[in-house]
């Protein structure tokens, strides 16, 4: 969220310096026993992750974004991706779409997709045209309508997973009188609920398979 003239943010003892929302996310995750390294200036934490680099950036506004791409596409698994984004959304592991069991000609964000779709999730698949060099790529969006606010996911063919969730809109306080501010009342529980959300979804296993 932006501050704005007419908005203000009052960040209380924990959050009190910049960053320390992504120092107070870095204590929670080791705590839960995720290895982790950081925050840099911009709030970035680096997760050790085996076959994958893992990231994620924590704002003081209570923006978290995860990073998950594969060290090599084509041994990621594009089933426990699909469990990785479902998990991250829901919290719970998601289905097999049957057609993507047997089916050897679908795409790595097809076979996550169809899979996500079949365990209730909305996805949506996204055009990217070039005019200059007359080439299209694409990814997926994957939200859930079954919950109000749990991010979006994003998926490409090359095994990249990006997951965003704002999660001012459910720890934030908000003040009308003397003059409009909202705040984060308690910043270690913004925390504690980012790393639970991350450390959850990281534990569905190693989302890739070991290249052969």
């Amino acid at each position: 969220m932006q501050q704005t003239s007419e908005t203000s943010q009052a960040r209380p003892a924990g959050a009190d310096r910049e960053g320390g929302l992504a120092r107070l996310t870095a204590a929670s995750l080791a705590a839960a026993g995720v290895q982790v390294t950081g925050p840099d200036t911009d709030g970035r934490l680096v997760i050790a992750f085996r076959a994958a680099q893992c990231e994620l950036t924590v704002s003081d506004s209570a923006d978290a974004e995860l990073f998950w791409t594969p060290f090599a596409a084509e041994a990621a698994d594009p089933h426990r991706v699909a469990d990785l984004a479902a998990v991250l959304l829901s919290g719970q592991a998601g289905a097999r779409h049957p057609d993507t069991v047997s089916s050897g000609d679908l795409t790595f964000k097809g076979i996550v997709g169809m899979d996500l779709r079949a365990a209730g999730f909305t996805v949506e698949l996204n055009a990217y045209t070039d005019d200059y060099y007359y080439d299209v790529t694409a990814d997926i969006t994957v939200t859930d309508p079954r919950a109000g606010n749990t991010g979006a996911v994003y998926v490409t063919d090359d095994g990249g997973l990006t997951w965003h969730r704002d999660y001012w809109e459910d720890h934030a306080a908000t003040e009308w009188e003397p003059a409009f501010r909202t705040w984060l009342p308690n910043p270690s529980a913004v925390a504690r609920a980012i790393a639970d959300d991350v450390s959850r979804a990281l534990s569905v296993g190693y989302a890739v398979r070991a290249a052969c």
